[in-house]
C-alpha cells in the first residue's frame, strides 16, 4: 500500500509540473505572437519538440518508427497539432486563464463525443456533470459583454480537439504503442503540416522572438512527456483533479505578467467546469467498473 501511495504521490507531482508548464507554454506563446503569426509561432514550438524526440526515437533504430496502426496514429497526430494551433490562435486575443479552462474543459466533451461517433451509451447522471460544465463555460465566455473574441470559438474548438486527443490516445494505450513513438508522430507531422503556412506568413523575426518561440516549444515538450509520464504511476481518474493546476498556474501568469485580475464571471464559471469535469471523470470510472464487473 505504501508502494501504491508513493506512485500516487510521484505521478500527482508529474503532473502539476505538466500543468505548469503548460501554462509557461502559453505564455511564451503570447509574447511571441507579438510578432510572429500563429502559423510561425506553431511551426517553431513543434519544431523544437521535433528535434528533441527525433533523435532519441532514431538511436533506438529505424525501424522503431514503423507501426501496425500507422493509420491511428496519423489521425490522432493530426487531430493533436490542430488542437495545439487552436489554443494558438485562441491565446492571441483573450487571456491566458480563459484559453487554458476552455482546452482543459475537455472531460465535459468526452462523453457526448463516445455517444456520438462511437455511439457509447452515457449514464443519464453524467448529464448533470455536462450541463453544469456548460453553464460554468458560459459564465467564462462573459455573456454580459457586447462583444464576442473570436479567440473564445477557437478555445472552445480545442477543448472538443483535446477529447478527441484523449480518446485516441486511450485507443493507442490499449494497443501497446510507446509512448516515445506517439509522440515522435505529433511532433514530425505538425512540424510538417505547419511548414507551408509558416512560410507563407513568414516575416523576419527579433532575438526575443525567436527565444519565445524556443521557450514555448521547450515548455510544450515538458508538459507533454510529465503528462505521459504521469500516468505509468496512477490511473487518469486518480491524478485529473492534480491537472487543472495549469488553469491556477495561468490565472497566476496573467496577474503577475499583465495585470489581468479574473473576473468574478471567470472565477465563477472556472469552479464549474473544473467541479463538472471532476464530477464526469469518476462518474465514467465507476460506470466502467460497473460495466467490466
Amino acid at each position: 500500500m505504501a508502494a501504491s501511495q508513493d506512485n500516487t504521490v510521484y505521478g500527482a507531482l508529474l503532473v502539476t509540473f505538466a500543468g505548469c508548464c503548460f501554462a509557461s507554454a502559453g505564455l511564451f506563446v503570447q509574447l511571441a505572437s507579438r510578432q510572429a503569426g500563429e502559423f510561425v509561432v506553431s511551426f517553431g514550438s513543434l519544431a523544437v519538440c521535433a528535434a528533441v524526440v527525433l533523435p532519441i526515437a532514431l538511436a533506438r533504430g529505424r525501424r522503431f518508427l514503423v507501426s501496425q496502426h500507422t493509420g491511428l496514429l496519423l489521425v490522432r497526430s493530426v487531430i493533436g497539432v490542430t488542437q495545439v494551433v487552436s489554443l494558438f490562435v485562441a491565446l492571441q486575443t483573450i487571456s491566458l486563464v480563459d484559453t487554458v479552462l476552455l482546452r482543459d474543459a475537455a472531460p465535459l466533451w468526452i462523453p457526448v463525443l463516445l455517444m456520438l461517433f462511437w455511439k457509447e451509451q452515457m449514464p443519464n447522471k453524467l448529464w448533470i456533470g455536462i450541463i453544469l460544465g456548460f453553464i460554468g463555460m458560459a459564465m467564462v465566455l462573459h455573456p454580459t459583454y457586447t462583444t464576442f473574441e473570436s479567440g473564445y470559438l477557437f478555445g472552445i474548438g480545442a477543448g472538443i480537439l483535446y477529447a478527441f486527443q484523449s480518446i485516441l490516445s486511450r485507443r493507442v494505450d490499449e494497443i501497446g504503442e510507446p509512448v516515445l513513438r506517439t509522440t515522435t508522430y505529433i511532433f514530425i507531422i505538425g512540424t510538417v503540416m505547419m511548414a507551408v503556412p509558416a512560410a507563407l506568413q513568414w516575416q523576419p523575426l527579433s532575438a526575443e522572438t525567436a527565444i519565445h518561440i524556443a521557450l514555448s516549444g521547450a515548455f510544450l515538450l515538458a508538459s507533454t512527456t510529465s503528462l505521459l509520464f504521469a500516468y505509468n504511476y496512477a490511473p487518469a481518474y486518480v491524478l485529473a483533479p492534480f491537472g487543472y493546476s495549469a488553469v491556477v498556474f495561468s490565472a497566476i501568469l496573467d496577474w503577475w505578467l499583465f495585470g489581468r485580475v479574473p473576473t468574478g464571471w471567470t472565477v465563477l464559471g472556472a469552479i464549474l467546469v473544473v467541479a463538472a469535469s471532476l464530477l464526469i471523470i469518476r462518474m465514467s470510472q465507476r460506470h466502467r467498473s460497473v460495466t467490466k464487473g
